[in-house]
């Protein structure tokens, strides 16, 4: 059998030309929806309504509230604000009591003449209040199931044998301790395990238990330690050895720290140097720094340096007759090896005729204005190729 609905009723008496109607429209309908309206609370407007629903809300015999009332438009935008503040705080209502509250209010914005026409709002709040009012049962109806279900199995496990401790007879055998059974059957269990151990140390081949095995092998350690510790190879050294060595080792990173600087001073030294030697040498003559080393050991294409004059113009003269040399006489053969290998280089010529960079250079320089040869790639990895 399903459990009849109790409904409480909360009316407005504002308008009661049309709340009335709808108070007896709501009363018929529980009636032909076999529900009971328990009490019918009348407040002064609908403003007044959430106090009434709270004060029927805290009544046990009342399963849901319908809420009637009826909000005229008016001049000013008074019937809005009325009507969404009793909606919003009957909602909050019926979360906090877990009780439904089903809204029967007709408005805002509407005539008298409309405020009549909907007077059946009330049936439709009286559905919606038993509608929820069968959820709610259903679902604590499995909720009580589910609970019987369990206590049912506790019942059968004391049934079988086997109790069921609470929390306060648990902590009550913790503190006393175990009881004489459990304690003869803790030591009938180690005694069990004892002969179990005896029974394997018999059975051993070597005659001797892992045990005492683990415990020899402590002992040498221990003997090999105490050893060391009466007899240490390194004697431990004093505040003033230990502050010498310190020192000892400190000066001679220094050393070599020095060493490092020293080479870097001469290095830019000579770097001045070879600047200034630069600036200050005279046309046609080669320097030693811009001779590469392997011609250098060899001593291979260094020209010896013109004689100074007053005028200079004897070294001149000299380094022009080298390069007339190699224009005139070598000429043919860089072509012939061109023609041979299809390229050669600044290096090659060099080698050819034992000359030194700059010379080969020049004379290259001016094949290329004769429209002989074409230099091609960078400067690093360039070569001449025939025109």
């Amino acid at each position: 059998m399903d459990k009849k609905i109790n409904i409480g009723i909360v009316a407005a008496e504002f308008n009661y030309d049309v709340t009335y109607a709808m108070v007896e429209l709501a009363k018929e309908h529980a009636k032909f929806l076999n529900a009971e309206v328990v009490e019918a609370m009348k407040v002064p407007g609908t403003y007044d309504i959430p106090f009434g629903v709270k004060i029927l809300l805290s009544k046990k015999n009342i399963d849901c509230i319908v809420t009637l009332g009826a909000v005229i438009e008016g001049q000013t935008e008074h019937d809005d604000i009325i009507a969404q503040q009793a909606a919003r705080k009957v909602m909050d209502l019926s979360l906090e009591f877990n009780k439904p509250v089903a809204l029967g209010i007709s408005g805002p914005g509407m005539s008298r003449l409309e405020a009549h026409e909907r007077v059946d709002y009330a049936k439709r709040a009286v559905e919606a209040a038993v509608k929820m009012c069968k959820i709610k049962f259903a679902s604590e109806n499995v909720e009580e199931t589910k609970i019987a279900t369990i206590e049912e199995k506790t019942e059968e496990f004391k049934e079988e044998g086997e109790e069921w401790m609470s929390a306060e007879e648990f902590m009550d055998k913790l503190t006393k301790g175990l009881t004489e059974q459990e304690r003869k059957e803790k030591t009938t269990k180690k005694a069990e395990v004892q002969k179990k151990a005896k029974s394997k140390k018999k059975s051993n081949i070597r005659g001797k238990s892992k045990k005492e095995e683990m415990f020899a092998e402590d002992k040498k350690i221990e003997e090999s330690a105490e050893k060391k510790i009466e007899s240490p190879k390194e004697k431990l050294m004093g505040a003033e050895e230990y502050t010498n060595k310190i020192e000892k080792e400190i000066a001679e990173e220094k050393k070599k720290i020095g060493k490092k600087r020293g080479r870097l001073k001469k290095a830019k030294k000579a770097k001045v140097e070879i600047k200034a030697k630069a600036e200050a040498r005279q046309p046609g003559e080669i320097l030693k720094e811009e001779i590469p080393k392997e011609e250098r050991k060899g001593k291979v294409g260094i020209p010896k340096k013109a004689k100074e004059t007053k005028t200079g113009t004897e070294s001149e003269a000299k380094t022009e007759k080298i390069i007339k040399k190699i224009k005139s006489e070598e000429k043919e053969k860089i072509i012939e090896e061109l023609k041979k290998k299809g390229k050669i280089t600044t290096g090659e010529v060099m080698k050819m005729f034992n000359v030194a960079k700059s010379t080969a250079w020049n004379a290259m320089n001016e094949l290329l204005k004769e429209g002989g040869i074409i230099r091609k790639g960078k400067k690093n990895t360039s070569h001449y190729v025939l025109a």
